[in-house]
């Protein structure tokens, strides 16, 4: 039996009356909660008139917010599962209202984490736009900090994708603190023939096939896994293998149309990768396709065009698909 503490139940009591809430939650913070309510989201965005770019823009808090919390977040005084894991805990309500959707979430955190997080989130609210795309093509660019999972990227995301600027707080909570701002997945198994590589898409996942017959590499669909390297790595090793073996070129074609940051991170590395090759002679084009009104989208492309100049790289707008 799971035991709720009564304040957390007042709390999420009110915040849901005041709010009008049509999805809350208190407890631990998983990547199965992830999937579970970022497909109810979904389901729940259908039935609102919200246009395609609105429902990209809340699914991408909602996963950035929804993942710093369950890798940054900490369990407080609340128990340990039989394993002795404490997993994070914390809240989520998402309410509706006219024209917008707001995700609020909370999750105990320490107070030297606190304090680092207040100070990135200040410096973050007051940069504008063209400020927090250059931030995130810089940051994209740097390696990890130590014992870092991305939280810098998620934040960048999260202020870029917001409709107005994102509100935030620490409440002391005995020795942690709150922060307040605003499983496992299921990879199906790759296929190796011959050298022809597929990873069929999931729900978190996208498809991915290198056909060396063709010389053809495809990604499409949404990229916000568990684990990233776990289902990135085996690509890359595809790739080595193919350029390894070959001395052919490669046609990509890449159509996501949603990715988290830790995902572009990953995505800037390959491209990185393959324009090396370019540059050594091998013939490689990149399409790159773009929901037409996802701004954030177009401009990670436009910025990658000019950082990966021996690639052939094209642009190509493409409509909304139903999320």
């Amino acid at each position: 039996m799971c035991v709720v503490e009564l304040d957390h139940l007042e709390m999420m009591n009110a915040l849901t009356a005041e709010q009008n809430c049509f999805l809350s939650y208190v407890g631990t913070m998983s990547e199965d909660a992830l999937e579970l309510f970022g497909q109810k989201l979904r389901g729940h965005m259908r039935r609102f008139s919200l246009t395609p770019k609105q429902t990209r823009q809340a699914f991408s808090l909602y996963v950035e917010m929804m993942q710093n919390m369950i890798r940054y977040g900490d369990a407080g005084d609340h128990r340990a599962d039989p394993d002795g894991h404490k997993p994070s805990y914390g809240l989520l309500a998402i309410s509706h209202d006219d024209d917008a959707i707001s995700i609020m979430g909370g999750n105990y955190i320490s107070t030297q984490r606190a304090q680092m997080i207040n100070k990135r989130l200040d410096a973050l609210s007051s940069s504008t736009q063209l400020e927090l795309r250059q931030l995130f093509m810089k940051t994209i660019r740097q390696p990890l900090e130590m014992n870092s999972k991305g939280a810098s990227l998620g934040l960048i995301e999260m202020m870029r994708r917001s409709s107005s600027p994102p509100q935030y707080r620490f409440d002391p909570a005995k020795k942690w603190n709150c922060i307040f701002h605003d499983k496992s997945n299921s990879v199906k198994v790759s296929r190796m023939m011959k050298d022809f590589f597929i990873r069929e898409a999931t729900v978190r996942t996208p498809r991915v096939e290198l056909d060396p017959n063709n010389q053809t590499f495809l990604i499409a669909g949404e990229s916000y896994p568990e684990d990233i390297n776990r289902f990135y790595d085996p690509v890359m090793d595809a790739l080595h293998h193919y350029f390894n073996e070959t001395g052919r070129g490669l046609r990509c074609s890449i159509s996501l149309h949603y990715f988290n940051s830790s995902s572009a991170r990953q995505l800037m590395e390959m491209l990185d990768q393959l324009n090396a090759l370019a540059k050594q002679g091998r013939q490689i084009n990149v399409e790159w396709c773009c929901v037409a009104d996802d701004d954030i989208m177009m401009e990670f492309a436009e910025d990658m065009v000019s950082e990966v100049t021996a690639l052939q790289f094209q642009i190509k707008v493409i409509d909304s698909p139903d999320m």
